[in-house]
């Protein structure tokens, strides 16, 4: 966490004095800003690597997430596990709530 000290230029959505929160995804180079919605979801969740690029974290709480996916969802509804596009490149990843028994594929 940290606050921000002088006045954002070109940002709207931060502002001078605001406390923001960072995580370092696994393998990556920066830190990136999460919500404290997402730090409060995300012990409750396991988000498998991008296959593609193998980028670890979301950029959205996985309830938010959910919603954006899956628009039909009802409310309260939760997923045991759901795939999204990768944030950072498009690829896929897979959310998988902790404790969720998911079927593996069948070999052929």
């Amino acid at each position: 966490m940290g606050r921000v000290l002088n006045r954002p230029v070109q940002l709207e959505t931060v502002h001078q004095g605001e406390v923001i929160c960072f995580i370092v995804p696994k393998d990556a180079e920066y830190p990136i800003r999460v919500s404290q919605k997402y730090l409060k979801e995300r012990p409750d969740w396991i988000i498998h690597p991008c296959q593609q690029c193998g980028f670890s974290e979301l950029f959205d709480a996985p309830s938010d997430l959910m919603k954006a996916v899956f628009p039909a969802l009802p409310d309260g509804a939760i997923m045991e596990a759901f795939t999204a596009l990768c944030g950072m490149c498009g690829g896929n990843q897979l959310i998988q709530r902790r404790g969720a028994i998911l079927d593996e594929p069948e070999a052929e």
